[in-house]
């Protein structure tokens, strides 16, 4: 196949699959093809994955936009209620030797796990730690912003 370049001369057009052979037989198994159906043409298997992967991003897309608000209300509750003692940031020291930065708590804790503690009274942590209790819609934001900041 050619196509027409601005110059007038006839370009050859090199089709690349966009995806190879080995992402295709893993798409096969996460789809559930059956071995009578895996000599289908690769053009229909690459079709089928382009479509999913098309799906996979824009649901990724739209949920990153519905978390954003989230995240913005957790990081300002954060600094609100604890910026004060811990670093609430991806970056920074906690302020009282004590206090661990939020971005590390991951590591000692799962995140999920805190959810309770935060909306019945947190009062453990740091020896001068006050009690804080925060409203479920707030548990929910501050929990997903903590996991976005986790260091991995």
């Amino acid at each position: 196949m050619t196509v027409g370049h601005s110059c007038g001369r006839s370009v050859p057009i090199v089709e690349r699959p966009l995806l190879n052979d080995a992402l295709l037989d893993k798409i096969r198994d996460l789809v559930g093809a059956k071995p009578s159906q895996r000599h289908m043409p690769n053009r229909v298997h690459r079709l089928f994955a382009a479509l999913v992967m098309a799906c996979v991003f824009t649901v990724s897309a739209v949920s990153a936009q519905e978390d954003a608000p989230a995240l913005k209300r957790g990081a300002e509750l954060l600094a609100t209620n604890c910026a004060r003692c811990h670093a609430t940031g991806t970056t920074g020291s906690s302020p009282h030797p004590d206090a661990p930065a939020f971005r590390t708590l991951s590591q000692k804790y799962p995140i999920e796990g805190l959810g309770e503690a935060l909306a019945e009274g947190l009062s453990v942590g740091h020896p001068d730690m006050p009690e804080f209790r925060f409203e479920s819609d707030d548990v929910g934001a501050i929990l997903s912003y903590l996991k976005s900041i986790q260091e991995r």
